[in-house]
């Protein structure tokens, strides 16, 4: 073989492996030769495979953390209808089982440089990691009173996730939730608490009728349930 040849070779090869591109520290390259059916992961730094057959695909998943914000209506302790509110961030960590969970990715579309859609991701957050949480919350909340504390709330789901999601290929963090009641609810949760307040004080007698006062009602009456009765 000519030295021109060889070194012909050698930069045909150098320019072939600098055209492939390097997989980026922020981003998760997926690929495939058997139509998804296997899949392989390139890490940080490895060179971003090339298509060649028929089967070949390839997807980039974003490896940072992404913000979500959503809201649920769940039931707590005896039928107590509620709306939980969650905001925090989600990360994929394991791409394969998450393309495992959220299958319409293998279809979604992607840019030329194979990146998924923000749209398409937007629309896989809404339908499959929503979901994860929402599930999580629906049967958490109906073994919990309705008064319960935002920060216990946040803690559990926490909590939760780590056990319910692992296998997932997601997870979440700083999640931060807020719990909101009909009026109705509200009014007679704060007559909860405010009795609380003067049992723990002593005064539970003396609680009652300042609440009867301000309600204008004739009495009340403290269940798991309160209703709250006033004059017409």
């Amino acid at each position: 073989m000519s030295t021109k040849l060889k070194i012909g070779i050698i930069l045909c090869s150098i320019f072939f492996v600098q055209c492939r591109g390097i997989v980026n520290p922020n981003e998760w390259v997926v690929s495939t030769g058997t139509c998804w059916n296997t899949m392989t992961v390139s890490k940080a730094g490895d060179m971003i495979p090339r298509l060649f057959t028929n089967c070949d695909r390839m997807v980039i998943l974003p490896a940072t953390e992404m913000a979500m914000e959503f809201e649920c209506e769940t039931k707590f302790a005896n039928r107590v209808a509620g709306k939980v509110s969650i905001t925090g961030q989600w990360k994929i960590v394991d791409p394969e089982l998450f393309i495992q969970s959220a299958k319409s990715i293998t279809s979604s579309a992607t840019s030329e440089d194979h990146k998924i859609d923000v749209n398409a991701l937007e629309a896989i957050e809404n339908g499959v990691v929503d979901k994860i949480l929402i599930d999580i919350i629906r049967e958490y909340t109906p073994t919990q009173e309705a008064g319960i504390d935002e920060k216990v709330l946040e803690t559990e789901l926490n909590d939760l996730t780590k056990l319910k999601v692992s296998k997932r290929g997601v997870e979440f963090s700083n999640m931060s939730a807020n719990i909101n009641f009909d009026g109705q609810t509200e009014e007679a949760l704060g007559v909860i608490s405010a009795l609380k307040f003067y049992k723990s004080n002593g005064e539970e007698e003396f609680g009652k009728e300042v609440i009867k006062a301000k309600a204008g009602a004739p009495h009340i009456t403290v269940q798991p349930q309160v209703t709250i009765q006033t004059k017409e």
